[in-house]
Order: C-alpha cells, then structure tokens, then sequence
C-alpha cells in the first residue's frame, strides 16, 4: 500500500472511532431529531460504501441493522412483561418480610 492509502484509512479510523462518538454524544444532548439523522447518515453511508464492494454486503448490513433496529426492541419488549411476573430470591424487588427480617438479623450479627 502506498503512503497515502494508508495514512486515509489511519485518518478514516480515527474520525471514526474517536470523533464520531463524541460528536453523536453532542448531537444527542442539543437535538433528538439531529440524533436520528446522524444515525441514519451513518447506516446510509456504511450501506453505500459496502454497495461499492459487493451487493451481498449491503443486503446483509441491512438485513442485520433491521434486525438489530427494529426486531430487537420489540422481543425486549415482549420479554418485560415476563419481568415483572418473576419474583425469585434474586430479585432484591420483591423481598417478602421473611427474607427481610433474615437480612435485618445478617447485618446486626456482622458487625458484631
């Protein structure tokens, strides 16, 4: 690779992982609408980068980010309403008053 090539993809590394965090961050603070847009901007760029290389490749990011987008939340939200019904020893919500009282005695005995 030439000189130029690979100081491009060094430069492309950094924009990309160091600057467009903070400038997402930024964007998200001041406006939601904007948020949305850079988020889009950025799929539809990597799609129109990966249609450069191979049509398989778009169809399989967009594939992935459908999925990712709008799939995801939806099974998330599905599984919350599970959430609430499960109420087992781990679940530091739903301590009944015998578990309490048991806790009450552990810290009284620790100290001593």
């Amino acid at each position: 690779p030439l000189v130029e090539q690979v100081f491009t993809l060094e430069l492309l590394a950094v924009e990309l992982f160091v600057l467009f965090p903070v400038t997402a961050r930024i964007v998200k603070r001041r406006s939601g609408a904007g948020h949305v847009a850079l988020a889009a901007a950025a799929a539809g760029a990597a799609g129109c980068l990966l249609d450069l290389h191979d049509r398989a490749l778009l169809w399989s990011f967009a594939v992935i980010l459908a999925l990712a987008a709008v799939v995801g939340p939806l099974v998330l939200r599905h599984l919350r309403r599970y959430k609430r019904a499960v109420h087992g020893p781990w679940d530091v919500a739903a301590l009944d008053e015998g578990m309490r009282e048991d806790l009450r005695q552990r810290e009284g005995t620790a100290g001593d």
